[in-house]
């Protein structure tokens, strides 16, 4: 049977999954409060290659809210390109000691810079490269991508789509952010649910003197 690293049997074990949405969607706090779940009781790698400066706030609010550590999560503060070898070999000697469950890469155009998305070869190159991680640190690759101008499926190549073991997509209308699961290879699809955004004081105080906020992503 196919074994899964989370509860709601999202994410399968050392697996290509994709993970996909608009901007503003609420994609990266999805992913953010997946990872830091897995986290609780396994190592995650996130690499922040959007935002970076943001994820401490989120990870604040998402300890605070839910009243837990982060665990061994882990964040990588810049893009790795995965066209490039060295940058994956370099990526591949960084979290080898961690042995992670699961490898985040926010976003997908952060991480394939010089590529082009509609080329099947350069997207066939990406997932080589996700492959090479998952095979080599036995784990779980993610990408976080956006969708296409018509907003009805991931940006750029089907490569990448053909090649994914899971495709998960979120969609936001008027605040309740729909989860679906859009292909799954070996396993029956999950069933789709609602989340919502919530707004979270940090602890922090920003520079104007007011308490920093972020959001969490909880069950609508």
């Amino acid at each position: 049977p196919i074994r899964h690293l989370d509860a709601g049997r999202e994410i399968p074990e050392r697996s290509l999954s994709l993970l996909y949405a608009p901007s503003g969607n609420g994609k990266t706090f999805w992913m953010l409060d997946r990872a830091a779940r897995i986290a609780q009781s396994r190592p995650v790698v996130y690499v922040a290659g959007e935002g970076a400066d943001g994820f401490a706030a989120r990870k604040l609010a998402w300890c605070k809210h839910h009243k837990m550590g982060a665990g061994e999560l882990y964040f990588v503060p810049r893009a790795v390109n995965m066209l490039e070898a060295a940058e994956v070999a370099e990526l591949i000697a960084l979290i080898a000691p961690l042995k992670p469950a699961l490898v985040v890469l926010d976003t997908l155009a952060r991480c394939m810079v010089g590529g082009d998305e509609n080329s099947a070869q350069a997207m066939g190159l990406f997932v080589a490269a996700c492959d090479r991680v998952r095979f080599d640190a036995e784990c779980a690759v993610m990408p976080v991508h956006h969708t296409g101008k018509q907003g009805l499926s991931e940006r750029g190549s089907s490569a990448l789509r053909a090649a994914a073991d899971q495709v998960i997509s979120l969609e936001n209308s008027d605040g309740l952010i729909k989860v679906s699961c859009e292909k799954s290879k070996d396993s029956r699809e999950f069933t789709a649910y609602g989340m919502r955004l919530v707004v979270v004081e940090t602890g922090r105080t920003g520079e104007d003197g007011e308490p920093e906020t972020s959001c969490v992503i909880l069950p609508s």
